[in-house]
């Protein structure tokens, strides 16, 4: 890997053309760069880390977006709401601390991006573009009768402007990493952390009633109602028993109905808690399909 050429890459991507938006300025370029297949790493569902929608908050502006996943295909679609764009349909892969998106374009090639979820903040949402451009930085001088070519490099057809690249899981989490540090971060709104298991052990034991006073129906299968005791302002997230996130979201009026039919069976427990965070309660629940 070439550090000294990439960190030009990226400096010339994030600050060459003095604009604040580097996306819309690369809108003009045709990326020459595509991978072979996706990241070869096992697909994730990631409503299970942002939930079925997420807030982002960008300088003064709150941008909000919503999350979906078919189980049959394993896509992902994050949906922006206010103009209802779908901003990436593919599927996702996570491998040392970065996720990773995977889009196929019109010739049945990929790019692949990475995002970053970590400690309230996200890094790397909607640059894609940004970060193909990357690897067009990278290669794009590379000598075409190179003797050993660096692992992600597959081939280089000048005559077309084609750079085709294979998933090396080592090579483009260097790479990545460099590419994400160098991405500005933006706060995550009223989102929590997937629990670890010395958490959830804890806080799942704890099942009492004191906001809710009914959920139904227990076993449930794609719908269920959570019954408040009164209509003050509540929240809940639902974790299955990894810790994992499946559904989460505000609970607006006393009887309020969640759909799960993109959940799988088994136990889950629904932690509900106020405004504040002060008071809250975990209810299990069955999904039965």
């Amino acid at each position: 890997m070439k550090k000294g050429l990439l960190f030009i890459s990226i400096l010339s991507i994030l600050f060459g053309c003095g604009n604040e938006n580097p996306q819309n300025e690369l809108s003009v370029f045709k990326i020459k760069s595509s991978f072979d297949q996706p990241f070869p790493k096992r697909k994730k569902n990631i409503t299970q880390v942002l939930g079925n929608s997420f807030s982002i908050k960008q300088d003064n502006d709150t941008i909000n977006y919503k999350v979906l996943f078919n189980n049959t295909t394993k896509q992902n679609f994050i949906i922006e709401e206010e103009f209802n764009d779908t901003i990436f349909s593919g599927t996702i892969c996570k491998y040392r601390g970065l996720y990773y998106f995977n889009e196929e374009i019109n010739d049945t090639t990929f790019w692949i991006s990475a995002l970053k979820i970590k400690n309230g903040t996200i890094k790397g949402l909607q640059t894609s573009w940004v970060q193909m451009y990357a690897w067009d930085k990278e290669f794009e001088f590379y000598p075409t009768n190179f003797i050993q070519k660096p692992l992600t490099l597959k081939y280089i057809d000048t005559t077309n402007n084609i750079i085709r690249l294979t998933p090396i899981k080592k090579e483009m989490r260097l790479f990545y990493e460099k590419i994400i540090d160098s991405l500005s971060t933006d706060t995550l709104i009223n989102w929590e952390d997937p629990i670890t298991d010395e958490m959830f052990k804890k806080d799942s034991s704890i099942i009492n009633n004191s906001i809710s006073h009914k959920i139904y129906p227990n076993p449930a299968k794609n719908n269920f109602t959570i019954e408040l005791k009164n209509s003050d302002y509540y929240s809940y997230s639902m974790f299955d028993e990894n810790g994992y996130i499946g559904s989460s979201g505000k609970l607006t009026q006393q009887l309020n109905t969640i759909n799960i039919s993109n959940l799988k069976s088994g136990t889950y427990f629904i932690k509900i808690y106020n405004s504040e965070k002060e008071i809250s309660e975990t209810q299990k629940l069955i999904v039965k399909k």
